[in-house]
Parts: structure tokens; C-alpha cells; sequence
């Protein structure tokens, strides 16, 4: 799998790589999807769920989007054609031990609370 996730505004933010690790354009290990579509941080936070093209948050609504969007979701916007130049991604950190995700709600077409480009951070403790 290799896709590219832009935020609410149709702006590049992040890269999935092969064995579904997300990364930044600088190269920075954000967060990794397991086999059961889950995306977690670094610090073993449970981030919602990759399914379809559509990054699904906790409350059902679209965090991020991919590069094709099958199933619920919001008015999308264009997709920027101008990208950052994507350097070689660094090594990557070892993955934690993660509990159970938490119950996958219902996918909503809305926005999530909290989508990329507004105030989600996986950056933040880096």
C-alpha cells in the first residue's frame, strides 16, 4: 500500500508507505496501520482506522482522506496538485505494545471532530 493522506482542505500531509507505516514528507515515522486497518501513534495511542481511502475517526467522521474515497463520507475538497518534496523516510521507531482498539463506530459523511488541518498533532512528543 502506498498512498498519499491530504487533510480537510485537499492539502498533502502524509505519506503511507509499504507495511503501512505513515509518515511526513521530512521522512518522520507519525503513525502505523495494523492488519485490522487500525492506526496508532508511537506512543501506543489509538488513532482511528484506515479503511476505504478514508481516515476514520473516533466519533465516525473523516480525519484525513487517500487518493481514492470509497464508501460515507463529506463534500471532499480538490486534491492540492502541488506537493512537498517527499524525502527518504528515516528509520523507524520500534512500534509499542497497543491494548484492543476501541469500538469502530459507525463511518459517518461528516467530518470528524478533530481532522487534519485543523487541530490533530501526531507530531506532538516526537
Amino acid at each position: 500500500m502506498t498512498d498519499i493522506i491530504y487533510d480537510l482542505e485537499g492539502s498533502p500531509v502524509y505519506r503511507v508507505l509499504p507495511q503501512g507505516r505513515i509518515v511526513d514528507f521530512e521522512g518522520q515515522s507519525v503513525a502505523w496501520i495494523d492488519d485490522g486497518r487500525n492506526i496508532y501513534d508511537y506512543h501506543g495511542m489509538h488513532r482511528g482506522w484506515y479503511e476505504d481511502g478514508a481516515w476514520v475517526g473516533h466519533d465516525g467522521g473523516m480525519i484525513g482522506f487517500g487518493g481514492s474515497v470509497q464508501g460515507p463520507c463529506p463534500d471532499l475538497p480538490p486534491r492540492s496538485e502541488a506537493r512537498p518534496r517527499a524525502r527518504r523516510p528515516v528509520r523507524e521507531p520500534p512500534r509499542p505494545a497497543v491494548y484492543f482498539p476501541p469500538p469502530r463506530p459507525e463511518r459517518r459523511a461528516a467530518w470528524a471532530r478533530r481532522p487534519l488541518g485543523s487541530r490533530l498533532d501526531l507530531h506532538s512528543g516526537h
